[in-house]
């Protein structure tokens, strides 16, 4: 699964991802671009903070109905590799109809 990451780079943001990569002025415009390129390419988006710690990590999925299926903040300094895959089960089991609790 390729994704979508918002970072600081310098003193501007970028968008960076397989296919496109984008330069802003804030941080705001940033996350805006992001989501719709992600929304695009059915992809996460992952979104730092300016220290480089994984903020939240959104999932989109035409398939499903609604476009935006989860976010998850994060709150303490975790690899965002960890998060995003933890977050990806959780969607597969939910798709799969099976109960994670």
């Amino acid at each position: 699964m390729s994704n979508y990451e918002v970072l600081h780079f310098g003193d501007k943001w970028k968008v960076i991802g397989p296919k496109r990569q984008a330069v802003f002025n804030t941080k705001y415009k940033a996350i805006i671009a992001g989501r719709r390129i992600a929304r695009s390419e059915n992809s996460p988006l992952i979104i730092r903070s300016r220290a480089g710690d994984v903020t939240s990590v959104n999932f989109y999925n035409r398939r499903v109905g609604s476009s935006r299926i989860m976010t998850a903040n994060v709150k303490h300094n975790l690899d965002h590799i960890i998060v995003r895959n933890s977050i990806a089960e959780v969607l597969l089991e939910r798709q799969r109809g099976k109960k994670i609790y």
